[in-house]
């Protein structure tokens, strides 16, 4: 039988018991608020700042297009991704693609045009094909 201090009409075990579950609602409060404000920081661009996040897209797929243009002018034929992600992989000596998504994580899309022409699409935060909000390189007129 364990004995119990009694102060007033609380035990000291019981104390005791109260301040460890205090304890871990601080803690489980803090690791949720610190959660939290790791997805807002991560997302903010996106989220709060509206337009950061698609002129970084926007150079991404800036940076695509230039990529697959020298693969046209090498191979004669306008790539996929895989095949840029493929060549990237394989070359030691030149840098190259090393992402295949946008911020959203939705994958880029290399779309031929016809002769050898062709248009590098982010399908945009709303992460749907063909919408007002996809970001395209070269801009269409």
């Amino acid at each position: 039988m364990t004995s119990s201090i009694r102060i007033g009409t609380e035990t000291t075990e019981a104390r005791q018991r109260r301040r460890r579950i205090r304890r871990f609602d601080y803690l489980a409060s803090a690791s949720l608020l610190a959660f939290l404000g790791w997805l807002v920081i991560r997302n903010i661009d996106v989220v709060y700042l509206g337009g950061a996040g698609e002129s970084s897209t926007l150079s991404e797929c800036e940076e695509i297009h230039e990529l697959a243009s020298e693969f046209l002018s090498v191979h004669g034929w306008v790539p996929t991704l895989d095949d840029l992600l493929r060549e990237s992989r394989d070359s030691r000596t030149a840098p190259g693609l090393t992402y295949d998504e946008d911020p959203w994580g939705t994958p880029f899309e290399i779309r031929p045009l016809g002769d050898l022409r062709f248009e590098v699409i982010s399908s945009g935060s709303d992460t749907i094909e063909d919408t007002e909000d996809d970001i395209v390189y070269p801009e269409r007129d």
